[in-house]
C-alpha cells in the first residue's frame, strides 16, 4: 500500500488481504522437538535473482564462524529455477562442509516435514513483493519467519513477534538474525506460535471473502 501511495496512484488504493487455508498441513513434531530438535534453517521458493537467496548463502557465510559443534545449524535451500547452477556455484565451499544443502523442489508431506522442522524459515526478497506465500505458510505452519523488510512483507507479519525482519541485502543483518533465533529456541518456538495466531485472525478464508463482497 505505501508503494502505491509513493507514486500517486489517483484512484484510491484498497487493500484486499490475501488468505491460507488451515490447516497447511497434517505433519507436525512432537513440541519438544520443535523446540530444541531443529537444528536448521530453510528457504523455500523460486531460486531466481529477485528471491534473494545470494544473500542468504552470504548470511550463512557470516554465521558459520558461531555455530557449535558438533551440531553445527545448517540451511536447507528448496526450489529450482534459473539461478540455481550460480547459487550452487557460489555455495560450493558450504555445501562441500554440509552447511548448506540444495535439495531441489519438494512438495506434499516431504516439504510440511522440511518446513515442520526448521528452526525458522528465511524469506530474503531484493525485490518489492506483493505478498510472498512463504511468509503466510510457514506462520499458518507455526514456524518464525526471518525476511527482508520489502514490499507487501511487514503487512504479513510483526516484526518481534512473529519474526525478525531485517533490511534487504544486508548479509550481516541477515546473519545476526539467524544467530539470535539459534541460541534462542524457545524464542523461535513462541515466534511460531503468534505467526499462527496472527495468521488465522487477519488472513482466513472468511475475511477474504468479505472484504472481496
Amino acid at each position: 500500500i505505501e508503494v502505491f501511495k509513493k507514486y500517486q496512484f489517483l484512484r484510491p488504493v484498497e487493500y484486499l488481504a490475501p488468505y491460507i487455508e488451515f490447516p497447511i498441513s497434517n505433519f507436525q513434531f512432537p513440541i519438544n522437538d520443535q523446540i530444541s530438535g531443529s537444528k536448521y534453517f530453510a528457504y523455500i521458493g523460486r531460486l531466481s535473482e529477485e528471491k534473494g537467496v545470494n544473500i542468504l548463502i552470504q548470511a550463512f557465510r557470516h554465521f558459520t564462524p558461531y555455530t557449535l559443534t558438533p551440531n553445527p545449524y545448517t540451511l536447507t535451500i528448496v526450489g529450482d529455477g534459473p539461478a540455481r547452477a550460480r547459487l550452487e556455484i557460489l555455495a560450493s565451499d558450504l555445501i562441500r562442509e554440509d552447511k548448506i544443502k540444495f535439495v531441489g523442489p519438494k512438495y506434499g508431506d516431504e516439504l510440511a516435514e522440511i518446513r515442520a522442522g526448521a528452526r525458522a524459515l528465511i524469506v530474503p526478497s531484493v525485490c518489492e513483493e506483493n505478498a510472498p506465500f512463504a511468509v503466510l505458510e510457514a506462520a499458518a505452519a507455526g514456524k518464525a519467519v526471518i525476511a527482508s523488510h520489502i514490499g507487501g512483507i511487514p503487512e504479513l507479519m510483526r516484526d518481534g513477534e512473529t519474526g525478525i525482519m531485517v533490511a534487504p541485502r544486508d548479509p550481516v543483518a541477515l546473519a545476526a538474525a539467524i544467530k539470535t533465533l539459534a541460541h534462542d529456541p524457545a524464542r523461535a518456538h513462541a515466534m511460531g506460535e503468534a505467526g499462527q495466531q496472527f495468521v488465522r485472525e487477519h488472513f482466513d478464508r472468511n475475511r477474504h471473502v468479505d472484504s472481496v463482497i
